[in-house]
């Protein structure tokens, strides 16, 4: 909504390539400044982009504490327990053990059915955490697929709180009958103060909060 934009009488337009079409920075009458965060290497030159444009050292800050977690290795690829399965915000269907787990698909839509790759954001921060070894291989970033031809199993399937309502689809999920659980979202792709904090408290890595 151009109109409620110019009523900010902001000086810039910020956008990210991940999340908003091009057409908003060719309509823009503002100047625009656009970032793009494919995985977690990308964030601190992005963070420090942003930190130069608009002048503020806790942008410099936040670069910095994402330059660690880019340098640090990714946890054992494969865990060992269920439990250690990250962002978890409520189990649907509880595999029993892991070893029974080959594949994990983390889902951020429906109608059509659609999750990430490795190749994303998302999938970095997963790999970091240790689920790599099981994020299915694709050409696409986002691929879509028809639920009824993932194996029921050998897979998991984590159903991101957002962009897409699942938290209120759970009943549906259930009759499903997958191996299944709700994740936070924003843990896995907020790539601001939201996974960064995340991130820290997964790999126990100490640093004071913005």
């Amino acid at each position: 909504d151009w109109d409620k934009v110019f009523e900010l009488s902001a000086s810039v337009l910020l956008l990210d390539q991940e999340e908003n079409p091009i057409e908003m920075a060719e309509e823009s009458q503002l100047p625009y400044l656009s970032t793009r965060v494919t995985s977690i290497s990308d964030v601190p030159n992005e963070c420090r982009k942003l930190a130069k444009e608009f002048q503020n050292e806790a942008l410099n800050a936040l670069g910095n504490r994402w330059h660690t977690i880019a340098n640090t290795p990714d946890l054992s690829d494969g865990l060992k327990s269920v439990d250690d399965i990250p962002g978890v915000l409520e189990w649907i269907k509880k595999p029993e053990i892991m070893s029974d787990i080959h594949n994990v698909y983390y889902i951020i839509w429906q109608n059509p059915w659609m999750y990430i790759s490795r190749d994303t954001f998302v999938g970095s921060v997963l790999s970091k955490l240790g689920l790599g070894k099981y994020l299915p291989e694709s050409d696409f970033r986002y691929p879509t697929f028809e639920i009824e031809d993932i194996n029921q199993q050998s897979s998991l399937l984590l159903f991101s709180s957002e962009p897409y309502p699942f938290l209120k689809k759970k009943e549906e999920i259930a009759r499903l009958n997958f191996n299944s659980a709700i994740v936070n979202g924003e843990c896995f792709s907020w790539f601001g103060i939201r996974s960064l904090q995340f991130l820290e408290s997964r790999l126990k890595i100490s640093s004071k909060l913005l």
